[in-house]
């Protein structure tokens, strides 16, 4: 019982961080944190207050625990998280133009998929481990897609921390083959003014700080327009 109380906070966790990664413009909103909350916050109640009204699970004398009338209800509140995000990153593969991008997004999509399809059959065959199977092999599987681009290659700059040369060409060329009238994009190319004078007169040390500060800014406004910046 204790542990399928934890279930929904995990499930929460889980959607907060998914929607973080997704980049969603709402999910560091406060309005947005109290709404998706919500049925979390409600399952919760539901478990503790079982140990008194059994309306989700029930104690016999036996000591054995058996499902209560508002069982099914914990399956549609996890189930709810998972589609959620199954739907939003669904969406942005379908609709992203980085290859890069989409591979992440369906990475995502594939991990609660898997863990989504072992829940429902867990609960038709509880004898059967498949669900504790099913989620170590996702989370396998999340692991692996996570560390592949740094297994192979290095994206990022050492310094500023922006997406290093390397990977700025790779980027090109997967959305220059996507681009349409319909769908362009748009290249900035920038420069420091003065800032070899900053090296001259200041020391490099001053000069590397001055590059990470407006690295850090350029990398905020990215964060805002899914835009993409490099060194």
């Amino acid at each position: 019982a204790l542990y399928s109380m934890i279930i929904p906070f995990m499930v929460y966790l889980w959607f907060c961080f998914a929607e973080e990664r997704f980049h969603s413009k709402f999910v560091n909103r406060s309005i947005f944190k109290i709404v998706f909350s919500i049925p979390m916050a409600l399952m919760i109640i539901l478990y503790a207050a079982s140990f008194f009204t059994g309306t989700i699970f029930r104690i016999t004398p036996q000591l054995t625990v058996e499902q209560g009338p508002l069982f099914f209800f914990t399956g549609i509140i996890d189930n709810l998280y998972g589609a959620a995000i199954i739907i939003h990153g669904a969406i942005l593969y379908i609709t992203g133009k980085i290859e890069h991008d989409k591979k992440y997004y369906w990475t995502h999509v594939i991990f609660i998929s898997i863990c989504t399809a072992s829940g429902i059959l867990h609960a038709v065959f509880k004898t059967t481990p498949v669900m504790t199977l099913a989620i170590a092999f996702s989370f396998v599987y999340l692991f692996v897609n996570q560390l592949e681009p740094h297994i192979y290659s290095a994206y990022s700059d050492a310094l500023t921390g922006l997406n290093n040369r390397r990977h700025a060409d790779k980027y090109l060329l997967e959305i220059i083959e996507g681009t349409t009238p319909d769908n362009p994009f748009y290249l900035f190319m920038m420069d420091i003014d003065r800032f070899k004078e900053i090296n001259d007169t200041l020391g490099h040390l001053e000069g590397d700080r001055a590059l990470k500060i407006v690295s850090k800014a350029i990398d905020a406004v990215n964060d805002d327009f899914r835009g993409f910046a490099a060194r």
